[in-house]
């Protein structure tokens, strides 16, 4: 369902696209004619006879076709001419029309996202070209601000991107529920100094170390996330990378090796008082600063994706990302959960040998019947509670959601709902508000059949009566004239 959901919204997300497309080509339409009409009105000199009235009439279509398309506002001269602006400002059209462009980028996927920065924009933009040179991005600058075209950058660029994360973040937290494991760091001293040893054997790309450590000068205790990363083209991370509103998020590259990592760490942390340092293997030892006392390691540990259905450990990989491990690794095309709902599917591995459902250690043998894995399954799925990205649009950086996967599920199809009934409420009174509008034009501006065909029957019956009493006068003159 989940891919089923999120290929639904790429869909729709494309369809905008195509609308966008559509309503620019209709807008050109309709700027080139207005342009046309005002040069014939020109022509006519102000004059106010049928044919201007009939070009008026053919313009104001025009108008009203534009203004479904974006919000404008119109100035009239004294030629009958007008002149069209957005109303931020933009003028579209006079005598001369500006052309509107739209790149279309084609394919839909969760990764094509708008962006000001137009190199990292992969969907399309609105571009006006002005008549006498010079272009103008109208999505960027947020020049048009309602009607068709607004409403669908509006779906293609928020709502559904928004839905979209959900859908994504519902995803990678039921995969990191049930694959993740928490290591707590083994105490650790060196003289004066203490701290904790940290195993980084299973740590994959997007992976964790927490570090907790009491600055002594302020008294202020500290919690580093450090996130690894094997692509230097996104370092540094914001502290968004993490959904812990409390969280100093730390990057550090891991594709140079261990003594690259310890020369990142240092330099970064080395003045707060922590030392790092590599005593064997794939341990990572972090330690206080012993006699100086500036700081003080308060706690360490490493979140990990466990990788095997065998490894000695209740979690395991039961969704995969295109048949890979989901580790929520960062690089240059974006943050792996982007997208995860159309590729996460159940580990192929599992669904050949469903046995490792139960079985998760080869040496020793798990025993028939155990529980463990199955226990750990159904309370990570319906009891553990999790902090969720407000991306989303649930919480905030600060406060963000945390609940059970069911919560955040109810929470945000909740939310589609009430906007959907919102937006249904708005679109309503709108309507209202347009009937009215123009039920109160035509009865200014139009004709009415029923009120011109009383005046016409009354100017006839007038007509009749003044024919008589013409006659009757003209009877009286003739008899006078017969008497003389």
């Amino acid at each position: 369902q989940l891919n089923a959901t999120s290929q639904g919204i790429q869909s729709l997300r494309a369809n905008a696209e195509a609308g966008i497309n559509d309503s620019v080509n209709t807008a050109n339409n309709a700027l080139q004619q207005i342009a046309r009409l005002n040069v014939q009105l020109q022509a006519n000199g102000g004059t106010q006879d049928a044919s201007t009235a009939a070009l008026l009439d053919q313009r104001d279509r025009y108008v009203t076709q534009l203004s479904q398309l974006m919000d404008i506002r119109t100035v009239t001269n004294s030629q009958n001419q007008v002149t069209v602006f957005t109303n931020s400002g933009v003028q579209l059209v006079g005598t001369e029309a500006a052309s509107l462009s739209f790149n279309a980028q084609g394919t839909m996927t969760p990764n094509a996202q708008y962006n000001t920065d137009p190199t990292k924009s992969t969907v399309g933009t609105i571009t006006i070209t002005f008549p006498h040179g010079g272009t103008y991005d109208m999505v960027s600058t947020n020049s048009i601000r309602s009607g068709k075209i607004a409403a669908y950058l509006e779906l293609r660029d928020n709502t559904l991107v928004k839905a979209q994360a959900q859908i994504d973040q519902f995803a990678a937290s039921m995969s990191s529920a049930l694959s993740d494991k928490t290591t707590a760091g083994t105490a650790a001293t060196a003289g004066a100094q203490s701290g904790f040893d940290l195993d980084l054997s299973g740590l994959q790309s997007g992976n964790t170390i927490h570090v907790s450590y009491k600055d002594n000068t302020t008294g202020l205790t500290h919690n580093l996330s450090i996130i690894r990363v094997d692509d230097p083209s996104v370092l540094p991370l914001s502290n968004t990378a993490t959904v812990g509103p409390n969280d100093e998020v730390l990057g550090v590259d891991f594709s140079g090796g261990m003594s690259s990592v310890l020369s990142q760490l240092n330099g970064a942390l080395g003045g707060p008082g922590l030392q790092f340092s590599n005593p064997s293997g794939s341990t990572l030892r972090v330690l206080n600063d012993g006699a100086a006392n500036k700081a003080t390691v308060t706690a360490a540990s490493v979140t990990s994706t466990v990788s095997s259905l065998t490894s000695g450990n209740p979690q395991l990989p039961l969704f995969t990302d295109n048949g890979g491990l989901y580790t929520g690794a960062i690089t240059a095309n974006g943050s792996q959960t982007t997208g995860l709902a159309a590729r996460i599917s159940v580990n192929t591995a599992l669904v050949g040998d469903p046995s490792r459902m139960v079985v998760y250690s080869t040496n020793p043998q798990t025993p028939a019947g155990d529980t463990t894995r199955a226990n750990l399954v159904l309370n990570q799925l319906s009891n553990a509670s999790f902090s969720y990205s407000p991306q989303t649009g649930l919480g905030t950086t600060g406060a963000p959601f945390t609940g059970t996967l069911l919560n955040f599920a109810k929470q945000f199809i909740s939310q589609q709902g009430e906007s959907a009934t919102a937006a249904k409420q708005l679109a309503d009174g709108q309507d209202v508000v347009l009937n009215t509008l123009q039920t109160k034009m035509d009865s200014t501006s139009g004709v009415n059949m029923d009120e011109e065909m009383a005046h016409l029957l009354s100017l006839q019956n007038a007509y009749s009566a003044n024919a008589r009493v013409m006659s009757s006068i003209k009877q009286m003159y003739d008899a006078l004239l017969q008497l003389t």
